[in-house]
């Protein structure tokens, strides 16, 4: 008699984490839900579909994790056990003898990781390209989700057999792709025919009866970060870069700014700028996002507020005024905040589908043409 399919995951979990851990499934550093079971579902598949072992690594450190609220639902409803995944603390990248790394839901190593690059055999990723690694075995396509892709990346018989005959791991996919898709929200634009093609192949081997049930509770969860403090607000969901030599950071946080101004007052500014002088930036930026009426019986709105933060006046306002412009899509409308100064700004986004995904790009290429 077969595993039950939650026990055989776990199993695998924890085998992997005791392997020589030679190729790894590596997921992007913010480490959401997306990253993580990209990852997961990836490195399953390819380890029992060959005669290898494939480690998923989760990109963060592993007291992060129960920030990702909506992550830690969904593989406790599971029967996941989170404790057997290996997280990017518990790797050393120099002296572990990694021999192959797989990039899923990023197509660019960041950090110390860089040294790994001439060991990408293979990228899936969503994001905009950044064309490197170009000998590996390459997908990189503008989809909801990269979940999604990693559904027609397995496309053998045999993966494919492995995939559906697995409801635990239909499952995780599923879910991702509905938090991923806002549920295929016509009005945000995420989903794609892709994204709906990959749900078609997984639901009727998910074991999920109820898709819009299954969204609005892990929009629940995502969305409860109340007991969150201000610092894990701002690390539970972020990435940085370096653009133009201005390090730039984003964090994304599903509390209201009201809110979050309502619980921690003064302290919020403290906070802001403590995180951006941990992470050394120029710049730091908070997107906010959050459903309006989630709990009540009438249609939840979707809403964004943006926050920017820089000690630059000069560079704070050149980045201000040029997402301002209307070339740049934001449609942004200035919040007078009492508690902030000059040296943070922040709006109301009306524009909801532009997501760091796609903030990202217009920043670099806004920072391309900067000079102090």
């Amino acid at each position: 008699m077969s595993a039950k399919p939650e026990v055989d995951v776990n199993n695998y979990l924890a085998s992997a984490k005791l392997s020589n851990r030679s190729r790894l499934i590596l997921g992007n550093e913010s480490a959401d839900m997306d990253s993580i079971v990209s990852a997961l579902v990836f490195a399953f598949v390819r380890t029992k579909s060959t005669n290898n072992v494939y480690v998923p690594v989760v990109n963060t450190v592993k007291q992060d994790l129960p920030l990702r609220t909506d992550v830690a639902f969904l593989f406790a409803k599971l029967g996941l056990e989170t404790n057997a995944l290996t997280f990017v603390d518990e790797v050393n990248f120099r002296t572990d003898g990694i021999e192959e790394v797989v990039l899923v839901d990023h197509n660019r190593l960041t950090g110390s990781q860089e040294a790994l690059s001439d060991r990408v055999t293979q990228v899936i990723d969503h994001h905009v390209d950044e064309n490197l690694y170009t000998t590996a075995n390459r997908k990189v396509e503008g989809v909801g989700s990269c979940a999604s892709l990693i559904v027609q990346a397995l496309s053998s018989q045999a993966e494919r057999s492995i995939l559906l005959g697995n409801e635990c791991l239909c499952h995780l996919l599923l879910a991702t792709i509905l938090v991923d898709t806002v549920n295929h929200d016509q009005k945000l634009q995420r989903s794609t025919e892709t994204d709906k093609r990959a749900c078609d192949i997984i639901r009727s081997s998910s074991g999920v009866v109820d898709s819009d049930a299954l969204f609005r509770s892990l929009q629940k969860a995502k969305f409860d970060q109340s007991r969150l403090s201000s610092s894990d607000l701002l690390r539970k969901d972020y990435k940085q870069w370096n653009l133009n030599a201005i390090n730039l950071g984003i964090a994304t946080t599903g509390l209201p700014l009201e809110s979050w101004l309502e619980r921690d007052g003064d302290s919020v500014r403290s906070e802001l700028y403590r995180y951006k002088g941990t992470q050394s930036l120029n710049m730091l930026m908070v997107m906010v996002a959050f459903f309006e009426n989630l709990d009540e019986e009438e249609a939840p709105e979707f809403r964004r507020e943006l926050i920017v933060v820089s000690d630059d006046a000069q560079l704070l306002t050149y980045v201000v005024d040029g997402l301002s412009e209307d070339k740049a899509g934001l449609e942004l409308e200035h919040l007078e905040i009492q508690q902030f100064s000059e040296d943070v700004r922040c709006f109301s986004q009306k524009n909801v589908r532009v997501s760091r995904k796609i903030l990202q790009p217009i920043l670099a290429e806004l920072l391309s043409n900067y000079s102090t």
